[in-house]
């Protein structure tokens, strides 16, 4: 019965954890790129900042389910941090500029491709209104199906009990 890992295990698996916080890095590096594709819009930046949390906490935990046996260690998560801002302050700054100018560059390019569809979309009214306008259509197709099932006497209850009981059974 041992109540802890041997030291050579220790330092091994935290040299390995600093290894972890570098893709982590990158990948906080890609969603930040991302962001910079929508504008910094606010919920491009809420988005991204919560599926970075969601992904960096997934591989923090497959991490330390693999190499250290389930246990949570405070310093694997320090070495993951200091793997992730080593490598942020040392190449991610020029990396995280680099694709910053690329994600900005995309959007324009797709906004300049996508520019004819959104002057046709204004000539003919908005491309939400022409969505409103058939769901317009739809809902009055709906209502007048409705109302000649309610003139035939039937009652629609879609979301209405239904009786196990035969009504017209004497029992």
């Amino acid at each position: 019965m041992s109540y802890s890992e041997p030291l050579v295990n220790q330092l091994r698996v935290f040299f390995l954890s600093v290894g972890v916080g570098v893709p982590l890095c990158l990948l906080y590096i890609f969603l930040q790129a991302l962001v910079s594709f929508f504008k910094s819009k606010k919920w491009a930046i809420f988005t991204g900042d919560a599926v970075f949390c969601i992904l960096a906490t997934f591989v923090s935990f497959f991490f330390m389910v693999i190499f250290n046996s389930g246990r949570v260690r405070l310093h694997l998560i320090l070495g993951e941090a200091l793997g992730f801002f080593a490598f942020y302050l040392s190449v991610g700054k020029l990396l995280l500029r680099l694709s910053q100018k690329a994600g900005e560059a995309g959007g324009k390019a797709v906004s300049f491709v996508l520019s004819p569809f959104v002057r046709v979309g204004r000539a003919l009214g908005g491309i939400p209104l022409l969505f409103a306008s058939a769901f317009g259509r739809m809902r009055q197709r709906i209502d007048r199906w409705k109302r000649k099932k309610k003139k035939s006497g039937k009652k629609i209850k879609f979301l209405d009990k239904i009786h196990l009981k035969n009504k017209n059974k004497s029992v």
